[in-house]
């Protein structure tokens, strides 16, 4: 049987050399399909795809006899060129922005364009309880991820349009902590109440370290002067609120009322110490979003909806260009029996 050529750094050389390393039987058994099966999967010129489930029994056994993870090692050259591909994207996007006479200012250096993107990893742990009390039905989770190259968004540039353009960028060594409450509450056949609520802490090792240590500093935008940022003046990480309310309360299985809080949070640094602070002008403070839906059979097969989006008309045109305020939708659906 001629030995066909398999792509560098492809699929089929990753899975044709673990074939190699483990021999049939092991494959076998790891992955509870046939050698054959696994083999086909290995062919360039077979459309057998190997599914990622069976990779991970097959890194795992590679693993066991010290042979590295030769498939994990492909998808992640994969994610890194794919990467790549985005940050060229990003580049090329702000200069038609320029040529086109679109672009309103750039919010960043322009040689932090196009910087290279690292695979995110992360160490996370999740614990929970449920509590059932006759109609009550409460979760408490507490949650905590230790993260290595977060791939975060953040706004690069603004149009002149008013809307914002985002890019992608890696935060080293980061941390996000804190508790979920939810509560389901059945007042009766027809009332019925979920309200939750997330307590988040979420930053930059690095960055809160210097800022215990008194190492940060910014401009005091009234006096000018130069201040020292306090651990209550250090907002965190972008677009992520300490606090999150979130209620729905449904009536009728017709009536849907949904209540949403955020308490303050930054979208980008604006004073250039780095992170986003009290001082910084781009944050938005504590906001109440309203959205209520009414539903409607008007006949066996004919339903009315009716939406008011942002019924409180919150806006923040600089800094939310995306919300346009109150909103009215109505949707009729018909169906075919």
């Amino acid at each position: 049987m001629a030995y066909k050529i398999r792509d560098f750094l492809s699929l089929e050389e990753a899975l044709s050399y673990a074939i190699e390393q483990l021999g049939d039987e092991a494959i076998e058994k790891a992955t509870e399909k046939s050698s054959s099966y696994i083999r086909k999967c290995s062919d360039p010129d077979s459309p057998q795809i190997l599914p990622y489930q069976l990779a991970m029994k097959i890194d795992l056994e590679c693993l066991k006899l010290n042979k590295g993870t030769p498939l994990f090692s492909f998808y992640e050259h994969q994610l890194v060129m794919s990467m790549k591909d985005v940050n060229i994207e990003e580049i090329n996007g702000i200069q038609n922005l320029i040529s086109n006479d679109n672009l309103l200012r750039l919010l960043i250096n322009e040689s932090e364009l196009g910087g290279v993107l690292n695979p995110e990893k992360s160490i996370g742990i999740n614990v929970g309880i449920k509590l059932k009390l006759n109609k009550n039905l409460t979760t408490i989770n507490y949650f905590r991820n230790d993260i290595v190259n977060l791939i975060d968004t953040r706004i690069i540039a603004s149009k002149k349009n008013g809307q914002n353009v985002f890019g992608y960028l890696n935060i080293d060594e980061i941390l996000t902590t804190g508790i979920e409450f939810e509560n389901n509450y059945n007042f009766s056949n027809d009332l019925d109440l979920k309200i939750s609520y997330k307590l988040l802490f979420a930053y930059d090792k690095k960055n809160y370290q210097a800022v215990k240590d008194n190492k940060i500093f910014a401009r005091d935008p009234i006096t000018l002067e130069s201040i020292v940022i306090s651990k209550n003046k250090f907002i965190g990480l972008p677009n992520r609120s300490r606090h999150n309310i979130n209620a729905n309360i449904g009536y009728m299985d017709k009536y849907f009322l949904r209540l949403l809080v955020r308490s303050k949070y930054g979208v980008y640094d604006t004073n250039g110490n780095g992170f986003i602070d009290h001082y910084d002008s781009s944050i938005i403070n504590n906001y109440l979003n309203i959205n209520f839906s009414y539903n409607a059979d008007l006949t066996k097969n004919l339903i009315l909806n009716l939406t008011i989006k942002n019924l409180n008309n919150f806006k923040n045109e600089s800094l939310l260009p995306n919300v346009f305020g109150r909103e009215f939708i109505g949707r009729l659906t018909y169906s075919i029996n």
